[in-house]
């Protein structure tokens, strides 16, 4: 491990370093970035030992550098500067030599196997016996990065072999004149070397290599670190156009599983809010942007505001670890059956457009099954999809933050799943148990996000007779998704098909409507709301019906939900076939195609569907014509 611990530096009188603090680990690619004076070139001077002068400690593998023997320096770090000036003619074999020097020729046979190996991997072994003079900027950069590499290999062969612990590789500006052939091919050796335990730390300007290629980002703006940690975490819109003071925007793209950042924004008004955070915040770190945007807006949720700070639910959660968070082993399987100790809790999922809530106690808890868990109880019923479970936190009690006592589940995405609160009646000895049996070893404040595979497109032609005839051969309503599966159909593509025969379109009134005469007739009912990763169900009454703009809500003590009317797009009955008759079914998508929410009566496995719910939905028409009254 690199230990940076509070090294301050000056040149010619002039501050270059101010109280620089960052870690970097062994089988680490940690780069360091920054506009140009920011200090980044002066850093990897003094952690290579050129500025011997500096305030502070700088320590590797817990030893102050200073101590450590010219020898032992020699021999465990290589260093790659920005400027090197060679004016003699030596061939490139004789440069790429020079990485051996540090060892005293000792044996002259391994010296020369591991020059040559060096030469291969950098594809510049066809120039070994060129004049060095005589080679183009990036040749040259290359066989510079051949150079470092025999200084620190110690057998002609990457694999098998393991530095962890003994090795370090210097980079300033490795890629400076290469094409991006061989930018790409030095980067990936500097990865290789990093997943054989080399520490490698270096310096580059390209955002979109430091992304690709970055486990640990240092970013370093007038002298001291401004923000450390994964790129999706540093390479965020307000960041570079605080350091480098260039708009930006940074995109995702399923197929790659790091940030891209492209420079300029079609339209500067569209990010308005980051404009003002990059004008008004001064402290670094996602935390403190968090607590600004919440005094100043403070019924904004969380997951708007985090979008609103370039940043995930899950990310602004994560950067409170070790205050006010906790974050959990990735071992939900183990952890879920736990709840039932808890006592009574609030239970919240939520999609884009809907969030439910429904208090209670986990009564049965089953995650044997690889592909779904489930909680079956009167009070919370889940249906679990943990593939998709990435990551765990325990939260505590924050005003600031605006935290309250709480399990919460993300994806890799780093979009919340789950959340399970604390209530008066919770068994809190309980919960702090669970806590600590499964506190995670790491306590990291970032998370590494990645992008959303692409949605699987729906099918170009259906046989539509055949899709029909298995609708209405169905037995249960499990067995729709199967069907679905099979055709490779979406699911509204699915209703438009058995439109007129097992679906009809209808207004999106009906929601409300539907509420307002399930609660004034006290109809039981079934209200399903899901992610993928999650699907909550309430059964039973609805009694407060509230609509405020552009909202409708069900607010009874022991179940809330939350439906965003402004998304909605689509509002279907869907019937489907069962061994206890038809099921019918309200769906509800959003302009993207997504499902919102389901509404069923209420019913269980052996029963048929209440007679009532059939009347209740009966009575809305086929789009486009009117509600009846």
């Amino acid at each position: 491990m690199l230990e940076i611990d509070h090294i301050s530096l000056r040149l010619g009188g002039r501050p270059i370093l101010d109280n620089v603090q960052f870690r970097a680990n062994d089988g680490e690619l940690c780069v360091l970035m920054g506009a140009n004076g920011a200090g980044k070139s002066t850093l990897l001077k003094a952690i290579a030992g050129e500025y011997p002068h500096y305030e502070g400690n700088i320590r590797l593998h817990g030893q102050e550098l200073r101590q450590r023997s010219i020898k032992d320096q020699a021999t465990g770090r290589a260093v790659l500067s920005q400027q090197i000036s060679l004016q003699l003619p030596f061939t490139v074999m004789q440069v790429v030599m020079m990485g051996r020097f540090v060892y005293g020729q000792e044996n002259a046979a391994l010296d020369k196997a591991i020059m040559l190996y060096a030469l291969e991997l950098l594809q510049v072994a066809d120039l070994k016996d060129r004049n060095y003079l005589t080679l183009s900027g990036g040749q040259q950069q290359r066989v510079q990065m051949a150079r470092v590499l025999a200084q620190l290999l110690e057998v002609p062969d990457l694999e098998g072999a393991d530095y962890k612990g003994r090795k370090m590789l210097l980079l300033d500006e490795p890629v400076t004149g290469m094409d991006i052939r061989h930018q790409q091919l030095s980067l990936q050796l500097a990865a290789r070397l990093a997943q054989k335990g080399v520490l490698v730390v270096a310096v580059l300007h390209d955002f979109q290599l430091a992304a690709a290629y970055a486990q640990n980002i240092v970013l370093l703006h007038r002298g001291t670190v401004y923000k450390q940690g994964r790129p999706e975490t540093v390479l965020t819109e307000p960041v570079i156009q605080h350091c480098f003071g260039v708009p930006v925007q940074v995109l995702s793209h399923p197929q790659y599983p790091y940030p891209l950042i492209v420079a300029g924004m079609p339209d500067q008004n569209s990010h308005s809010y980051n404009h003002h955070i990059m004008e008004t915040t001064t402290n670094n770190s996602l935390k403190e942007q968090w607590i600004q945007f919440r005094e100043q807006n403070p019924k904004n949720r969380i997951r708007d505001a985090a979008r609103k700070l370039n940043a995930t639910e899950g990310q602004l959660v994560a950067a409170f670890t070790g205050d006010c968070v906790t974050a959990l082993q990735n071992d939900f399987r183990n952890i879920l059956p736990r709840m039932p100790r808890l006592g009574r809790v609030m239970v919240l999922t939520r999609n884009e457009s809907c969030v439910i809530e429904r208090k209670g106690i986990f009564e049965e808890v089953n995650v044997e099954n690889k592909h779904v868990g489930l909680v079956l109880g009167k009070d919370i019923d889940l249906r679990m999809f943990l593939s998709h479970w990435a990551y765990g936190f325990a939260l505590t009690d924050d005003e600031t933050a605006g935290f309250k006592r709480s399990v919460q589940v993300f994806d890799a995405q780093g979009e919340a799943v789950i959340k399970i609160f604390a209530q008066p009646e919770t068994d809190m000895a309980a919960w702090e148990q669970l806590v600590k049996d499964f506190t995670a070893a790491e306590q990291s404040t970032s998370i590494a996000i990645t992008p959303a595979p692409a949605p699987r497109p729906d099918a170009a032609e259906i046989d539509k007779a055949a899709f029909l005839e298995d609708w209405a051969a169905l037995k249960d309503t499990h067995d729709f998704f199967p069907m679905l599966a099979k055709y490779k159909a979406g699911r509204q593509q699915a209703l438009e098909i058995g439109e007129g025969r097992f679906t009809r379109r209808v207004d999106n009134g009906v929601i409300k409507a539907m509420l307002e005469d399930a609660a004034e007739s006290g109809l039981e009912i079934m209200v399903f709301v899901g992610n993928h990763g999650n699907i909550e169900i309430h059964t039973g009454p609805v009694k407060k019906i509230l609509e405020i703009p552009g909202w409708i809500n069900v607010m009874d003590p022991d179940f809330n939900l939350h439906l965003r009317l402004d998304d909605v797009a689509r509002c279907w009955v869907v019937e489907k076939p069962s061994v206890d008759g038809t099921v019918t079914s309200i769906e509800v998508f959003d302009a993207g195609g997504e499902m919102i929410v389901q509404f069923f009566g209420k019913r269980k496995p052996g029963n048929p569907e209440l007679q009532a719910w059939r009347d209740l939905v009966a009575k809305f028409r086929a789009y486009p014509e009117v509600l009846q009254a």
